[in-house]
């Protein structure tokens, strides 16, 4: 068996105004008072309580805010824009009344049962597991997405390993993404050719944002790209997954360690964002995994 950690994201169903004005309210206190917990030195940070700070929050939401100030990833942030309230898994209860599921959790203004949607049927397994208590439960944050209000839940699930005798090879480049073949049949082609044509038109739009100074716009563009890019990188390795998982097979990925030195490319290719190997992302994400 092998552990992993996966993370639901349920929206809220028929959310009201009066609870929408209340996650928002939630959402800034919990952002000012991780500012203000920043702003102590990182040694009497550590000694914080919650009877030493002034805040509407309840207890539970406030301790977890003060654990993330002062772990290894609130260590380097030096101000939050926004931060989503956290509740610890000793704080949240799944519950389920007919065939609607709904989630308890402490509010500025008490305890709240809020129902939610799922809408992948392939959460509800787990989620029935967590209300079996067969799942180790991690903790919910609650977030403001596109105008709606969604609780990213977290769970550890055990997943057994499945014994294998197959293999599906898969080929990187920059023409096609991503070549998968199995032993025997049909492989599958994942064109790069989109990618091409948008990172060349990331690349200019960059270039004219540079010349006219627009540094917060050109930072906003940045991210963009990034963002669309990951999106394009998790279509594909989830295709791939299935692909394998259609052949029972396991996969085998092309090592491609150290081919910007061992693979010679031009100066006219380098600095086409569509053909440079340094914005190859789908090498990169793959590499690092």
């Amino acid at each position: 068996m092998v552990t992993v950690r996966r993370t639901i994201k349920l929206k809220f169903h028929n959310l009201n105004q009066v609870k929408q004005q209340l996650f928002a309210e939630m959402t800034a206190e919990n952002t000012r008072l991780a500012n203000e917990l920043l702003a102590i030195p990182y040694v009497e940070r550590r000694e914080v309580t919650t009877a030493k700070i002034i805040t509407s929050l309840k207890s539970a939401l406030a301790n977890q805010t003060i654990r993330h100030t002062i772990s290894a990833t609130g260590r380097k942030v030096k101000h939050y824009k926004c931060l989503p309230p956290e509740i610890n898994k000793q704080n949240w209860k799944l519950e389920k009344r007919g065939d609607t599921y709904s989630l308890s959790f402490p509010t500025i203004q008490g305890d709240k049962r809020v129902p939610i949607v799922v809408a992948s049927k392939h959460w509800e397994p787990i989620l029935e597991q967590i209300l079996a208590g067969d799942v180790e439960k991690g903790s919910v944050k609650l977030i403001y997405h596109r105008r709606r209000w969604y609780a990213y839940m977290s769970v550890t699930v055990d997943v057994p390993q499945q014994q294998t005798q197959k293999r599906v090879g898969v080929d990187r480049g920059q023409n096609n993404i991503a070549v998968v073949a199995p032993v025997q049949g049909f492989g599958k082609f994942h064109s790069g050719k989109e990618v091409m044509h948008r990172r060349r038109y990331f690349q200019k739009r960059r270039k004219q944002l540079q010349e006219a100074r627009k540094f917060r716009a050109l930072k906003k563009w940045n991210k963009k790209e990034q963002r669309w890019m990951e999106a394009v990188n998790h279509t594909i390795s989830r295709r791939i997954v299935r692909f394998a998982q259609f052949h029972q097979a396991d996969v085998a990925i092309e090592d491609l360690e150290g081919c910007r030195d061992t693979m010679k490319q031009s100066k006219k290719n380098r600095s086409d964002a569509g053909q440079s190997r340094h914005s190859w992302s789908f090498y990169l994400r793959l590499a690092e995994a």
